[in-house]
């Protein structure tokens, strides 16, 4: 019997007996066949099974604290000075 994927991992290979958890900055919902990056305003931690929103006040990151748009792994609080649009 096939079972499928819980949320937060997938499996892109047929034949397999257990699945794969989603990578950071990616997110997979029950069922899923592949990783999905997190869209924009939204970030993703490893096995994520649906994107964040960030935080009032906040910006996306990725891997290396680096701002991004798509694939954020994380959030940022946006520093005295600046705002966040």
């Amino acid at each position: 019997m096939c079972v499928p994927c819980d949320g937060g991992e997938y499996q892109d290979e047929e034949g397999q007996t257990v699945c794969k958890g989603c990578s950071a900055g990616s997110f997979c919902t029950e069922g899923s066949p592949q990783e999905t990056a997190c869209p924009k305003g939204t970030y993703c931690r490893a096995n994520s099974d649906l994107p964040t929103s960030l935080s009032s006040g906040h910006y996306a990151v990725d891997d290396d604290a680096d701002y991004t748009e798509t694939g954020a792994v994380s959030e940022q609080q946006c520093e005295g000075g600046y705002f966040c649009s």
